[in-house]
Protein backbone atom coordinates (compact mmCIF):
# COMPACT_ATOMS: atom_id res chain seq x y z
CA UNK A 1 0.00 0.00 0.00
CA UNK A 2 3.05 2.43 0.73
CA UNK A 3 4.59 1.87 -2.08
CA UNK A 4 1.12 2.48 -4.61
CA UNK A 5 1.18 6.39 -2.79
CA UNK A 6 5.23 6.98 -3.33
CA UNK A 7 4.41 6.22 -6.93
CA UNK A 8 4.15 9.44 -9.16
CA UNK A 9 2.06 9.01 -12.29
CA UNK A 10 3.30 8.77 -15.05
CA UNK A 11 2.61 11.54 -18.12
CA UNK A 12 1.74 10.07 -22.04
CA UNK A 13 4.46 10.32 -24.40
CA UNK A 14 2.98 13.24 -26.64
CA UNK A 15 4.51 12.49 -29.83
CA UNK A 16 4.88 14.25 -33.46
CA UNK A 17 1.66 13.14 -35.12
CA UNK A 18 -0.15 14.74 -31.58
CA UNK A 19 1.48 17.74 -32.73
CA UNK A 20 0.44 18.50 -35.70
CA UNK A 21 -2.81 17.65 -35.26
CA UNK A 22 -2.58 20.34 -32.94
CA UNK A 23 -1.40 22.67 -35.23
CA UNK A 24 -3.79 21.87 -37.74
CA UNK A 25 -6.71 22.61 -35.01
CA UNK A 26 -5.58 25.95 -34.22
CA UNK A 27 -5.23 27.14 -37.45
CA UNK A 28 -8.52 25.85 -38.57
CA UNK A 29 -9.98 27.44 -35.36
CA UNK A 30 -7.73 30.91 -36.48
CA UNK A 31 -9.03 30.95 -39.99
CA UNK A 32 -12.68 30.27 -38.22
CA UNK A 33 -12.04 33.56 -36.01
CA UNK A 34 -10.60 35.91 -38.67
CA UNK A 35 -13.85 34.84 -40.98
CA UNK A 36 -16.28 35.51 -38.32
CA UNK A 37 -14.61 39.29 -37.84
CA UNK A 38 -14.70 39.72 -41.34
CA UNK A 39 -18.13 39.08 -41.59
CA UNK A 40 -18.47 41.43 -38.85
CA UNK A 41 -17.12 44.23 -40.85
CA UNK A 42 -19.01 43.54 -43.40
CA UNK A 43 -22.19 43.57 -41.85
CA UNK A 44 -21.30 47.32 -40.23
CA UNK A 45 -20.65 48.35 -42.81
CA UNK A 46 -23.78 47.62 -44.80
CA UNK A 47 -25.80 48.91 -42.17
CA UNK A 48 -23.38 51.97 -42.04
CA UNK A 49 -24.24 52.76 -45.93
CA UNK A 50 -28.02 51.83 -45.32
CA UNK A 51 -27.94 54.79 -42.35
CA UNK A 52 -26.00 57.12 -44.61
CA UNK A 53 -28.74 56.28 -47.14
CA UNK A 54 -31.66 57.46 -44.80
CA UNK A 55 -30.16 60.32 -43.14
CA UNK A 56 -27.00 61.84 -45.43
CA UNK A 57 -24.98 63.90 -43.28
CA UNK A 58 -23.67 66.98 -45.17
CA UNK A 59 -20.06 67.91 -45.11
CA UNK A 60 -19.18 70.28 -42.12
CA UNK A 61 -17.56 73.43 -44.26
CA UNK A 62 -21.26 73.67 -45.68
CA UNK A 63 -23.37 73.69 -42.47
CA UNK A 64 -20.76 76.05 -40.87
CA UNK A 65 -21.26 78.57 -44.23
CA UNK A 66 -25.12 78.04 -43.87
CA UNK A 67 -24.71 78.86 -40.04
CA UNK A 68 -22.29 82.34 -40.64
CA UNK A 69 -24.83 83.11 -43.34
CA UNK A 70 -27.78 82.78 -41.40
CA UNK A 71 -26.02 84.69 -38.21
CA UNK A 72 -25.39 87.89 -40.74
CA UNK A 73 -28.65 88.23 -41.53
CA UNK A 74 -29.55 88.52 -38.21
CA UNK A 75 -27.65 90.75 -37.25
CA UNK A 76 -28.60 93.10 -40.37
CA UNK A 77 -31.99 92.71 -39.57
CA UNK A 78 -31.13 93.50 -35.69
CA UNK A 79 -29.02 96.91 -36.71
CA UNK A 80 -31.92 98.08 -39.15
CA UNK A 81 -34.65 98.14 -36.22
CA UNK A 82 -32.16 99.57 -34.14
CA UNK A 83 -31.33 102.31 -36.48
CA UNK A 84 -35.06 103.08 -37.25
CA UNK A 85 -35.12 103.50 -33.33
CA UNK A 86 -32.21 105.43 -32.58
CA UNK A 87 -33.65 107.94 -35.10
CA UNK A 88 -36.84 108.22 -33.54
CA UNK A 89 -35.14 109.09 -30.36
CA UNK A 90 -32.84 111.28 -32.06
CA UNK A 91 -35.84 113.69 -33.60
CA UNK A 92 -37.71 113.60 -30.57
CA UNK A 93 -34.64 114.73 -28.75
CA UNK A 94 -33.66 117.27 -31.79
CA UNK A 95 -37.03 118.93 -32.71
CA UNK A 96 -35.91 120.81 -35.65
CA UNK A 97 -35.15 117.40 -37.71
CA UNK A 98 -38.85 115.97 -36.59
CA UNK A 99 -41.40 115.47 -39.91
CA UNK A 100 -43.54 118.18 -38.40
CA UNK A 101 -40.87 120.73 -38.25
CA UNK A 102 -38.75 119.59 -41.31
CA UNK A 103 -41.02 120.17 -44.33
CA UNK A 104 -39.96 118.45 -46.99
CA UNK A 105 -37.13 116.60 -44.90
CA UNK A 106 -34.72 119.19 -46.25
CA UNK A 107 -32.88 119.32 -42.47
CA UNK A 108 -32.59 115.27 -42.54
CA UNK A 109 -30.94 115.68 -45.93
CA UNK A 110 -28.21 117.92 -44.64
CA UNK A 111 -28.20 115.57 -41.77
CA UNK A 112 -27.87 112.18 -44.13
CA UNK A 113 -25.21 113.94 -45.91
CA UNK A 114 -23.04 114.20 -43.58
CA UNK A 115 -23.87 110.79 -41.79
CA UNK A 116 -22.86 109.42 -44.98
CA UNK A 117 -19.71 110.62 -44.75
CA UNK A 118 -19.32 108.73 -41.66
CA UNK A 119 -18.42 104.71 -40.91
CA UNK A 120 -21.60 103.22 -40.11
CA UNK A 121 -21.00 99.57 -41.10
CA UNK A 122 -19.93 98.00 -37.09
CA UNK A 123 -22.98 100.09 -35.88
CA UNK A 124 -25.57 97.76 -34.89
CA UNK A 125 -26.74 98.78 -31.26
CA UNK A 126 -28.77 101.59 -31.17
CA UNK A 127 -26.66 103.60 -28.88
CA UNK A 128 -24.28 103.14 -32.04
CA UNK A 129 -26.48 104.95 -34.37
CA UNK A 130 -27.27 107.74 -31.75
CA UNK A 131 -23.20 108.47 -31.55
CA UNK A 132 -23.36 108.60 -35.29
CA UNK A 133 -26.54 110.94 -35.62
CA UNK A 134 -25.12 113.02 -33.11
CA UNK A 135 -21.77 113.24 -34.97
CA UNK A 136 -23.75 114.00 -38.04
CA UNK A 137 -25.21 117.12 -36.44
CA UNK A 138 -22.32 118.75 -35.14
CA UNK A 139 -20.83 118.38 -38.68
CA UNK A 140 -23.45 120.33 -40.42
CA UNK A 141 -21.85 123.53 -41.86
CA UNK A 142 -23.39 126.88 -40.78
CA UNK A 143 -23.99 129.60 -42.76
CA UNK A 144 -22.31 132.76 -41.91
CA UNK A 145 -23.93 135.66 -42.12
CA UNK A 146 -22.10 138.08 -45.16
CA UNK A 147 -21.28 141.61 -44.33
CA UNK A 148 -21.17 143.49 -47.82
CA UNK A 149 -18.24 145.17 -48.61
CA UNK A 150 -18.02 148.59 -49.87
CA UNK A 151 -14.79 149.75 -52.09
CA UNK A 152 -14.23 153.93 -52.37
CA UNK A 153 -11.66 154.98 -54.62
CA UNK A 154 -9.31 157.22 -53.52
CA UNK A 155 -10.12 160.74 -54.57
CA UNK A 156 -7.03 161.17 -56.49
CA UNK A 157 -7.66 157.92 -58.25
CA UNK A 158 -9.55 159.20 -61.59
CA UNK A 159 -12.74 157.24 -62.17
CA UNK A 160 -12.87 155.61 -65.87
CA UNK A 161 -15.60 154.18 -67.25
CA UNK A 162 -15.35 150.64 -67.56
CA UNK A 163 -16.58 147.91 -70.09
CA UNK A 164 -19.87 146.05 -68.70
CA UNK A 165 -19.08 142.72 -68.09
CA UNK A 166 -21.37 140.22 -69.80
CA UNK A 167 -23.12 137.51 -67.40
CA UNK A 168 -25.27 135.40 -66.32
CA UNK A 169 -27.46 136.98 -63.73
CA UNK A 170 -28.87 135.33 -60.88
CA UNK A 171 -32.57 135.22 -59.23
CA UNK A 172 -30.41 134.45 -55.87
CA UNK A 173 -28.83 136.88 -53.61
CA UNK A 174 -25.16 135.71 -52.72
CA UNK A 175 -26.42 135.09 -49.29
CA UNK A 176 -29.14 132.13 -50.97
CA UNK A 177 -26.26 131.16 -53.48
CA UNK A 178 -24.35 130.04 -50.74
CA UNK A 179 -27.18 128.38 -49.03
CA UNK A 180 -27.83 126.62 -51.68
CA UNK A 181 -24.35 125.84 -52.49
CA UNK A 182 -24.14 124.22 -48.72
CA UNK A 183 -27.11 122.15 -49.28
CA UNK A 184 -25.55 120.52 -52.85
CA UNK A 185 -29.30 122.34 -54.82
CA UNK A 186 -29.35 123.71 -58.09
CA UNK A 187 -30.73 127.48 -58.33
CA UNK A 188 -33.81 126.45 -60.16
CA UNK A 189 -34.32 123.99 -56.92
CA UNK A 190 -34.04 126.28 -54.25
CA UNK A 191 -36.23 128.70 -56.12
CA UNK A 192 -39.03 125.91 -56.16
CA UNK A 193 -38.66 125.14 -52.25
CA UNK A 194 -38.72 129.17 -51.43
CA UNK A 195 -41.63 129.47 -53.08
CA UNK A 196 -43.17 126.14 -51.55
CA UNK A 197 -41.98 126.48 -48.22
CA UNK A 198 -40.53 130.15 -47.61
CA UNK A 199 -41.20 129.77 -43.91
CA UNK A 200 -38.01 127.17 -44.00
CA UNK A 201 -35.79 128.77 -46.68
CA UNK A 202 -35.85 131.70 -44.10
CA UNK A 203 -34.75 129.19 -41.10
CA UNK A 204 -31.84 127.72 -43.18
CA UNK A 205 -30.51 131.46 -44.59
CA UNK A 206 -30.69 133.00 -40.62
CA UNK A 207 -28.38 129.47 -39.71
Amino acid sequence: MTENLNQVPKVPDVTQEDVEKLKIELTTTKQGLEHVVDELKEERRKRREAEEKLNPSKPIDEVSEKVRVALMEDKKKQAELNRVKALEKFQEENKEFHPDNDPGGLKMALLQKELNGLKTDDAVLAEDFLSLLDKAKRLIPTIAPETPVTIVPPASTPITATPPRVRVESKLTPKEQQAAQSVGWTEEKFLKIKTAQPRFVEQLLSR
